[in-house]
């Protein structure tokens, strides 16, 4: 049995994962005072109109801040893994298909 090396599509890797971690930012995740679910988007929008209207206090400031973070860092992980999974599918379909058949 040989082994078959394929070759990484980086641009669909990086494609994949953008419009991957770009998406999780409107998926309803965060909830709320009365089981409101929330987008991130609109968090991190709040965060921004708040800091220059000077409406959020400084503690307030890093909690929403670090839930930003934490989250954003999830979503980029789950996102580049599931598109490199997503871009080794398609490579060796590819492949597959190219390759004359013997």
């Amino acid at each position: 049995m040989t082994v078959i090396r394929y070759q990484t599509d980086r641009k669909l890797w990086l494609w994949v994962a953008t419009v991957l971690f770009a998406s999780t930012w409107f998926i309803p995740f965060f909830e709320l005072k009365g089981g409101i679910l929330f987008r991130p988007i609109y968090l991190l929008y709040g965060l921004v109109i708040g800091i220059f209207k000077d409406e959020i206090s400084v503690s307030e400031f890093f909690d929403i801040g670090r839930a930003i973070l934490l989250f954003a860092l999830l979503s980029a992980t789950v996102s580049i893994v599931a598109a490199w999974l997503a871009q080794c599918a398609v490579v060796i379909v590819r492949s597959k298909k190219a390759a004359p058949a013997s």
